[in-house]
């Protein structure tokens, strides 16, 4: 017998039911089939619209053919078959897009983020810590910098005076002269270098220059002249022999030229007694230096003997003419005179300038400051000695009526 909805047992019992409506009969939904056999479990929808008729008949008015049995099967199995695809593809690709590698990096869930983002917030944490710890300390070294600095000072201070009282002591008990005054004194520098008849001095062009310099770094004002004649020359002599120098603790006076024996050249060829010169500064002439060293440096030669026994290839700055007994150093007290050759010699120039130049104004410089003049004119002398010249040695010579030693007190 069939319906339908499904196909009913061949034999009539109170078990037929309709395949398809097997959920329905448990549902307690079955009526009675018309009468055609007795009370079973079959649905009252299948009931109302099925025909029934005998296996044997050939009508087939109704009835279901078994090829619409099959593609109704076929249908239900490749929705079913789909689903379950579907499902499984997109599992799949959610446990991909959760364990893939990138290169830039790679996806994580959020709970693991989480747990990132938790351990970068507390590295931030000891990182701002430690720059707080980093700025503390470095507050702490600025002001144990502030400190040390304000007790350098304090020190620097005690320095200062501790060095004020060896000076006094010094100057009072070791018999030196005094240099606590700033600028020490005035340094007058005159360079002759053209003449009206006599040769040029080429070549000393530097050597106002090296001596300005030396000077200066010992406190000294320096006034610097050239190529002065006879009347320049004088006048500029006399002008600071009658000047004031009270505030000053020493005079220096330093002189480049042809010369003779006792004698520098003006620049038109007349020539100074260096004596005459000197005693301009005496203490009757000038009693604001009464007491105080007053230096002299001649560059000049002072005759026309050469040391050595040959001639000598180069320039000399000396004159023809006969020698005369040396008379270079007055016989007032406080003088020094420091010549670049041996009274009756001529002396050396070169074109770098005059070696006597060069070695004094570098002693003064390296050696002034700590030592005594008549250490930096040893020293002088013996630069002068060792002089790369195969025939001749070069010998300065000093004069001193010097009653103490002259030590330039440079801070």
């Amino acid at each position: 017998m069939r319906c339908r909805s499904g196909t009913f047992s061949d034999e009539i019992s109170s078990t037929s039911v309709c395949r398809p409506h097997t959920d329905c009969a448990s549902k307690g939904e079955c009526v009675v089939h018309r009468g055609h056999h007795r009370r079973d479990n079959v649905c009252g929808t299948c009931a109302g619209n099925t025909t029934i008729t005998d296996s044997t008949s050939n009508d087939t008015t109704g009835l279901h053919t078994s090829d619409g049995e099959n593609s109704l099967g076929i249908e239900n199995v490749f929705w079913i078959v789909l689903v379950v695809v579907v499902t499984l593809v997109l599992a799949i690709w959610s446990f991909v897009l959760y364990n893939i590698n990138f290169r830039e990096g790679r996806l994580i869930s959020k709970k693991q983020f989480q747990l990132y983002n938790n351990r970068i917030m507390a590295e931030l944490t000891r990182q701002k810590e430690a720059e707080r710890i980093a700025f503390d300390l470095c507050q702490r070294v600025e002001e144990e910098n502030i400190h040390l600095k304000n007790q350098v000072e304090s020190e620097k201070g005690e320095v200062a005076r501790l060095k004020d009282q060896i000076t006094h002591f010094t100057t009072k008990n070791m018999s030196t002269y005094s240099f606590s005054r700033k600028p020490c004194g005035i340094a007058v520098i005159i360079n002759n270098i053209h003449f009206e008849d006599m040769a040029d001095r080429g070549g000393a062009e530097g050597d106002t220059g090296r001596l300005r310099e030396a000077f200066e770094s010992l406190s000294f004002t320096a006034m610097t002249f050239s190529d002065l004649d006879h009347s320049k020359m004088v006048a500029t002599i006399k002008d600071q022999a009658k000047a004031d120098h009270s505030n000053y603790d020493c005079f220096a006076c330093c002189i480049m030229s042809h010369g003779t024996t006792g004698k520098v050249f003006s620049s038109d060829d007349v020539g100074l007694d260096i004596c005459d010169l000197m005693k301009l500064f005496n203490a009757n002439k000038c009693p604001s230096l009464k007491g105080k060293p007053k230096l002299f440096f001649i560059q000049a030669s002072q005759g026309k003997k050469i040391q050595g026994k040959e001639s000598i290839e180069g320039d000399l700055d000396a004159t023809p003419g006969e020698d005369v007994p040396l008379n270079v150093i007055c016989h007032d007290a406080d003088f020094f005179l420091g010549l670049a050759t041996v009274p009756g010699y001529v002396t050396k120039r070169g074109k770098d300038g005059a070696p006597y130049v060069l070695h004094l104004a570098q002693m003064l410089k390296v050696l002034g400051p700590m030592h005594s003049l008549s250490t930096i004119m040893a020293m002088v002398c013996d630069k002068m000695n060792d002089i790369n010249d195969d025939k001749f040695g070069w010998i300065s010579s000093n004069h001193s009526t010097l009653r103490k030693e002259v030590i330039f007190n440079v801070e």
